[in-house]
This record gives C-alpha cells, sequence and structure tokens, in this order.
C-alpha cells in the first residue's frame, strides 16, 4: 500500500528502499466467480499468493490499465531515473498481456513481473 501513492513512495525513497514494486494491475475481467474468491482470498490455506487478497481495498490505478500507466509516470517522476520501479501485471489472455505489458514498458516501468495466477 505504501506505494499506491506518490507520498508512500517518496518515504520508501527516504528510507533507502533500492526498488519500488508497484501493487499488480488486474488486467483481466473479473466476474461473480471472481467476487466469490474475493471473500475467500483471507482465507486461503495454501500459501500461494492470491491476485484478489487486498483488491476490494485497492485503488483505481490497480484495475484501469490507463490509470496504472500515469502512476508509473508519477512514480517516476518522484524516484527520479536511479531507482528502479518494477511492475506487476496480472491478465488471462495473451491479448491482454501483450497490450497492457506494452503501456508499462512505456510508463516507464525497469522491470515486470507478468502472471495469470496460476501456481500449480
Amino acid at each position: 500500500p505504501l506505494c499506491d501513492d506518490v507520498d508512500g513512495v517518496r518515504r520508501l525513497q527516504d528510507a533507502g528502499a533500492p526498488m519500488i514494486t508497484l501493487r499488480s494491475l488486474i488486467a483481466a475481467p473479473l466476474n461473480a466467480a471472481d467476487e466469490a474468491r474475493w471473500i475467500d482470498a483471507g482465507t486461503q490455506s495454501s500459501g500461494s499468493p492470491s491476485v484478489y487478497a487486498g483488491l476490494q481495498d485497492a485503488p483505481p490505478h490497480a484495475c484501469h490499465s490507463d490509470a496504472y500507466s500515469e502512476h508509473i509516470r508519477c512514480v517516476r517522476d518522484v524516484l527520479g531515473e536511479g531507482t528502479p520501479i518494477v511492475a506487476s501485471l496480472y491478465a488471462r489472455r495473451l491479448e491482454d498481456w501483450l497490450a497492457n505489458a506494452s503501456l508499462i514498458e512505456q510508463a516507464g516501468a525497469d522491470a515486470q513481473h507478468l502472471w495469470n495466477g496460476d501456481y500449480s
């Protein structure tokens, strides 16, 4: 959550963070089954991270690619070029991965974590 706004990013930079990892962009359409997973996300016993954990409290840029790209630009403005930004992208379809990965790169992220939530 500290990376959800520029004030938190500034605090991390002032504390000496060597890089900033942003919350994932959820570039997958959510449906009723996904909503049920929101409820279960906090009680998963598998130990695997869940894309749904904390989604209810996510900032708007976590689900909108244009807003996510703008957030990356704002974070880059705060950090300058000295601190790497790692973005994260959750998508289910190849076309969503390709389109959003390109936006993230153009916005100024130094690295991307691309995933589909399948840890089997």
